[in-house]
């Protein structure tokens, strides 16, 4: 029982410190060039940010405005 509190306890700190930290770690993360690219590719597979970043580097209206 004490094991797992404490447990518990170390998971809430590291989600904390992981959580105040987050555009820290990212940053450290995506300096490196192969895991930025892997990134990329990884997010341009999603269907909204596909969209999202094309219409914006194009200058096309997003499909949200073209209904109305």
């Amino acid at each position: 029982m004490e094991r797992s509190v404490i447990s518990f306890f170390i998971s809430m700190v590291a989600i904390y410190v992981g959580y105040k930290n987050r555009y820290r770690i990212i940053n450290l993360i995506l300096k490196r060039r192969w895991l930025r690219r892997i990134a990329v590719a990884w997010v341009m597979q999603m269907p909204f940010f596909r969209e999202k970043m094309v219409a914006s580097i194009f200058s096309t209206p997003s499909k949200s405005m073209e209904r109305v």
